[in-house]
C-alpha cells in the first residue's frame, strides 16, 4: 500500500489532521503521485494538483476530510461519486479515473479520488472577475454545459448540484462539468430526494423533497444560463424558506434587477422554460435546451468532434419542421390530386379491364348453399369458410398465347373466370395449417386440406355459376339398397350450361379415385370467342362428389406451376439472396452493437412493440374464429407471428440505427421523435406529408408505365386484386393494418442495405448510388414487356425512393411503402363494386389519412409537441 511522504522523506500528515491542514508541494503519495499544490477546499474535501509519475501527466486528487470519511454514509457517497462519474465519457464532463488508498502517519487508511486535471478556472470565479459573458461566448458555453448534462442523463445520472462553481473552463474555453458527489442514478431507483446541494441552485422539487428527474438539472441549468448571460443570480434569497417562497411566486426571472442587459428572445424563452416550477413543463432534455438557443446545430457539433450523437440528441436536433402556408397548402392540394388520380387509375386497372364482381360474398354464399341443397346435401355444417382466389393458370396461358393490347377484354367473356369465389363446408372446425394461413389466420380454398369426410369445396364465378365442386369421401360407404341415377343436369344448370350442346366423351380427370361413376362431356363455351369447354364429373352411389369445368388453359396438378420467364426467376433468386444476406448481416451487426453499447435498445423496443401489436391486430381482424381447442394453438401461433415481426424489426433497427445515427443523423430526427411519442411534432408531420407525396408520385409513375406500354402496342398486365380484402370490410381493415408492419420492416431493410453499402464502399454518396443500382438492377430483370418505356419510368421511381431514404428520413420512407401498399393491397379503386365501397373508404383513409394528418401537424408552430407517453 502506498504511503505519503514529505519532500524530506518523513511521513506526511493527511489533509485535515491536527497539526497539518494539507500537503505541501513535493509531497509524494505512494510512489506514483507527487503533489504540485492545493487547488481548493470544500465541504466534500480538498483537491490537489499532482503529477502522475507513472503515466507522465497531471491529475487532480480529491481527499475527504477525516470527519467525513469516518461517516459510512458520506464514504459510500464518495465511492458512489466514482462509480457514477466513470459511467460518463464525454468531452464536457470531467473524467474520473479511480479511487486510491494511502495510510496516514497513524496507519489509518485514507481514500482519495484521481481525476482529470483541468488547467483553467471555474465559471463562478470567471463571472466574479469579468461579470456577464459576451452573448456569443455565453451561447457556446451554454451549449457545452447542455451537452455534458445530456451525456449524464443518457446514463440516467442527474447531477443535483449544477452551479457555476462546478463548471470548469480550460485554457481553450472548453467546459467540464465536475463534482459528482451528489449525483444519483435515477434508473436504479436511487432517487435520493433528501435536501442536499446548494439551495440557490435547487429546483422546487429538491427543496420540497419530491422525486428528482433530469428536469431537476434543467432547472439549475436555467439558473446558470441566466447568470452567464446577465452576470446576476436569479435567486438572491439566503434562507430555505425565502427560496421556497420565491418558487411559489413563479417569477424567478423577474426577480433580477431591471439593469440587466436585453436578452435574445430565444435565450429568454429557453431560460423561462427551464425555470418552470412544474418539471413536466420544462424541456424534454438538455439537448432540447441547446436546440432552443440561437444558431448552431448540436448534431453537427458532435460529428465535428468525432462523436456519434445520442438518440436523444438526434430527436432534439433539427429544424422545427413547421411548414409555411405557402408551402403546406400546395402540398395538400398535390396530395389530394395525386391520391385521387392514383385511386381512379387503380379502378381503371382493376374494373375497367373486363373484370367484374357484381355480387357480394354474402350473395355468393347464399348461391353456394342453394346449389348444395339442389345436389342433395341437406346436412348442417359445423363450420363454413369463404373467400376469393385467382385462376393462375389463365394468367400464365394469357402471357404465353396473347400479347395484344386488347387481351384483357377476354376477362369479360371467360366461362372459367380469372377470379373465383370459393365456399367450403365441414362437419368439423377448420383451422389453417400452412404458414400463410397461420401468419394471417385466413383460410383458403385448399387449406386446411380436404381430408375430413363430408367436407365440401365449391368454386363459383362472380356471377354465381358453378365452376367446381368436390366432396371428401369417407373410408367406408355401404352401397344403397337399389340403384340410384346421378342427376347430372342439375350440375350443368348450376354451371349455366346447356347440357344438350355437350357430347359425352371419355373421362380424363380422376377427381375422385373412389367414385363409382365417372363421366365427361365436351362442348362450346370456354369463351364467347369460341373454344371447347370440358366438363368432368364423378359420383358415388348416385350422389355427385366431383364436378369441374376444364378450360383450355387448365393445368393438371402434376404439371406443376406454369413456366416463368428466366429473367423473372433470376430477379426472384437475386431478391432472395439479397434478403438472406441483409438479414444475416443485420443479425451480426445487431449483436455487435448491443455488445459495444451502441444500440438504441429503448427506441428499438418501442418500434418493435408497435410493429408486433399492429401485426397482431391486423391478423386478428381477419381471423377465422371457431369454438375449438385448436383455436388456442392458432392464437398462440398468431401471437408468435407478431413476436417474430417484432423481433425482425428490433434486429433491423438495432443493426442499422447506430450507423445511420453516425453517418446520416438527419435521417433519424423525425423517427426518433416518433419513438419518443411526439406524434404531433411538426417535423414528423412534414415527413408524413412528403412521404405520402413521394409514394403517390411513384405509384403514378408505375401507372403511366402500364398505360405507355399499351399505347405502344404492348400487353397490359392482368389486374391484381387482394383476395383477402374482398371478403369483408373487417378483413380489408386487417389488410391495411398489416401494411404498416410490412412497410416498417421494408424501410428498415432498405436502410440496413444502405448501411452495408457504406461499410463496403466507404462513402456515403457511393452507398446511395449502390442501393439505387441494386434496386434498379432488379427492375431491369423484371422489365420484360417494353424496356424502353419501363426502365426510364422505373428508374425515376427508384430515384424518388432513394431520395426519400437519404434526404427525407425514416418516417417518410415508411410512408412511401405504406401508402403504396395500402392502395395496392387494399383494392382501393374508383369505381368499385358496391360491396367494396366500405373497404375502399377505409383504404382511402388509410392511404391519404397519414398525409393529411401530417399536413395538419406540419402547420403547427409549436415545438416539441406533448407526448402521448406522458398522458
Amino acid at each position: 500500500m502506498p504511503t505519503m511522504t514529505s519532500p524530506t522523506g518523513a511521513p506526511a500528515s493527511p489533509p485535515g489532521d491536527s497539526g497539518d491542514h494539507g500537503f505541501t508541494p513535493g509531497t509524494m503519495i505512494g510512489t506514483r503521485y507527487r503533489v504540485v499544490g492545493l487547488l481548493g477546499r470544500g465541504g466534500m474535501g480538498a483537491v490537489y494538483r499532482a503529477d502522475d509519475l507513472q503515466l507522465g501527466q497531471t491529475v487532480a486528487l480529491k481527499f475527504l476530510p477525516p470527519d467525513v470519511e469516518r461517516d459510512p454514509g458520506r464514504l459510500n457517497q464518495f465511492i458512489g461519486e466514482v462509480r457514477l462519474a466513470r459511467e460518463v465519457a464525454h468531452p464536457n464532463v470531467c473524467r474520473v479515473y479511480d479511487i486510491g488508498e494511502v495510510p496516514d502517519a497513524s496507519g489509518r487508511v485514507r481514500r482519495f479520488l484521481s481525476m482529470e486535471y483541468i488547467d483553467g478556472e471555474d465559471l463562478r470565479s470567471l463571472l466574479r472577475r469579468i461579470g456577464r459573458l459576451p452573448e456569443d461566448k455565453a451561447i457556446e458555453i451554454a451549449r457545452q454545459i447542455a451537452a455534458g448534462l445530456a451525456a449524464m442523463h443518457d446514463r440516467h445520472i442527474i447531477h443535483r448540484d449544477l452551479k457555476p462553481a462546478n463548471v470548469m473552463l480550460d485554457g481553450q474555453g472548453r467546459v467540464r462539468l465536475t463534482d459528482f458527489g451528489l449525483a444519483t442514478n435515477v434508473a436504479s431507483g436511487d432517487g435520493r430526494p433528501e435536501l442536499a446541494g446548494t439551495p440557490q441552485y435547487m429546483a422546487p422539487e429538491q427543496l420540497s423533497g419530491e422525486p428528482l428527474s433530469p428536469q431537476t438539472d434543467l432547472y439549475a441549468l436555467g439558473l446558470v444560463l441566466w447568470e452567464i448571460f446577465t452576470g446576476e443570480r436569479v435567486h438572491k434569497a439566503t434562507t430555505i424558506d425565502a427560496l421556497r417562497e420565491a418558487h411559489r411566486a413563479r417569477t424567478p426571472v423577474s426577480m433580477a434587477s431591471g439593469s440587466t442587459p436585453r436578452l435574445d428572445p430565444a435565450v429568454l424563452r429557453a431560460i423561462e422554460l427551464c425555470l418552470d416550477p412544474d418539471p413536466k413543463q420544462r424541456p424534454k432534455s438538455a439537448l432540447a435546451v441547446s436546440a432552443m438557443l440561437p444558431g448552431g446545430d448540436p448534431i453537427a457539433a458532435a460529428l465535428a468532434a468525432g462523436e456519434t450523437p445520442s438518440p436523444k440528441m438526434v430527436a432534439a436536433s433539427g429544424a422545427e419542421g413547421a411548414l409555411a402556408p405557402k408551402i403546406a397548402i400546395p402540398c395538400l392540394v398535390a396530395l389530394l390530386v395525386l391520391g385521387g388520380l392514383t385511386i381512379w387509375l387503380n379502378g381503371r386497372a382493376l374494373f375497367g379491364s373486363g373484370l367484374s364482381l357484381p355480387n357480394s360474398p354474402d350473395v355468393l354464399s347464399a348461391r353456394a348453399r342453394e346449389i348444395l341443397t339442389r345436389i342433395g346435401d341437406t346436412s348442417t355444417p359445423t363450420d363454413v369458410a369463404r373467400g376469393f382466389s385467382y385462376d393462375l393458370d389463365f394468367g400464365a396461358w394469357l402471357d404465353e398465347h396473347d400479347k395484344s393490347p386488347t387481351r384483357l377484354r377476354r376477362l369479360a367473356s371467360l366461362r372459367v373466370p380469372f377470379v373465383r369465389f370459393w365456399y367450403r363446408t365441414s362437419p368439423d372446425h377448420m383451422l389453417p395449417e400452412r404458414f400463410f394461413g397461420v401468419s394471417t389466420g385466413v383460410l383458403v380454398g385448399d387449406d386446411p386440406p380436404m381430408t375430413t369426410p363430408g367436407m365440401t369445396l365449391m368454386l363459383l364465378s362472380p356471377q354465381g355459376r358453378l365452376l367446381y365442386f368436390r366432396r371428401a369421401l369417407p373410408d367406408r360407404a355401404p352401397p344403397p339398397a337399389q340403384a340410384v341415377t346421378v342427376n347430372w343436369p342439375v350440375l350443368f344448370e348450376s354451371a349455366g350450361l346447356d347440357m344438350a350442346t355437350f357430347r359425352q366423351v371419355t373421362p380424363e380427370w380422376l377427381g375422385h379415385s373412389d367414385a363409382d361413376t365417372r363421366a365427361a362431356w365436351l362442348g362450346p363455351g370456354a369463351t364467347d370467342e369460341g373454344g371447347d369447354l370440358r366438363v368432368e364429373a364423378a359420383a358415388l352411389h348416385g350422389k355427385p362428389v366431383f364436378f369441374a369445368l376444364v378450360a383450355p388453359w387448365t393445368r393438371p396438378s402434376e404439371a406443376g406451376d406454369a413456366a416463368m420467364p428466366p429473367t423473372i426467376r433470376a430477379a426472384i433468386a437475386a431478391f432472395v439472396i439479397m434478403l438472406v444476406a441483409v438479414l444475416g448481416a443485420g443479425v451480426a451487426l445487431a449483436i455487435r452493437h448491443v455488445r459495444l453499447g451502441r444500440a438504441d435498445t429503448r427506441g428499438a423496443a418501442r418500434l418493435a412493440l408497435a410493429v408486433g401489436t399492429i401485426t397482431l391486430a391486423g391478423t386478428l381482424a381477419g381471423l377465422h374464429y371457431v369454438a375449438d381447442v385448436g383455436m388456442v394453438n392458432l392464437l398462440a401461433m398468431v401471437i408468435a407471428w407478431g413476436g417474430f415481426m417484432a423481433l425482425v424489426t428490433w434486429t433491423f433497427y438495432v443493426a442499422a440505427e447506430p450507423h445511420i445515427r453516425r453517418r446520416w443523423p438527419q435521417v433519424l430526427i423525425s423517427g426518433s421523435r416518433v419513438v419518443e411519442g411526439r406524434w404531433r411534432d411538426p417535423l414528423v408531420g412534414r415527413d408524413l406529408l412528403f412521404g405520402s407525396l413521394v409514394s403517390f408520385a411513384m405509384t403514378l409513375l408505375l401507372a403511366i408505365e402500364e398505360l405507355a406500354v399499351v399505347w405502344r402496342g404492348g400487353p397490359p398486365q392482368p389486374p391484381f386484386l387482394n383476395t383477402t380484402a374482398l371478403n369483408s370490410t373487417l378483413a380489408a381493415l386487417g389488410v391495411h393494418l398489416n401494411a404498416f408492419p410490412i412497410a416498417a420492416c421494408t424501410a428498415l431493410m432498405v436502410l440496413l442495405l444502405l448501411v452495408l453499402m457504406r461499410i463496403l464502399l466507404r462513402s456515403e454518396r457511393a452507398a446511395g448510388i449502390g442501393v439505387l443500382a441494386i434496386i434498379f438492377g432488379l427492375e431491369v430483370l423484371t422489365a420484360t414487356n417494353d424496356p424502353l418505356i419501363q426502365l426510364p419510368l422505373r428508374f425515376a421511381a427508384d430515384v424518388l425512393l432513394v431520395f426519400a431514404m437519404t434526404r427525407l428520413g425514416f418516417v417518410a420512407l415508411v410512408m412511401v411503402f405504406f401508402a403504396g401498399k395500402t392502395l395496392f393491397l387494399g383494392n382501393v379503386a374508383i369505381p368499385s363494386p358496391e360491396f367494396l365501397i366500405g373497404a375502399t373508404v377505409i383504404g382511402a383513409i388509410a392511404a391519404l389519412g397519414p398525409g393529411v394528418f401530417g399536413w395538419y401537424t406540419s402547420m403547427s408552430r409549436k415545438t416539441g409537441g406533448a407526448s402521448w407517453l406522458d398522458a
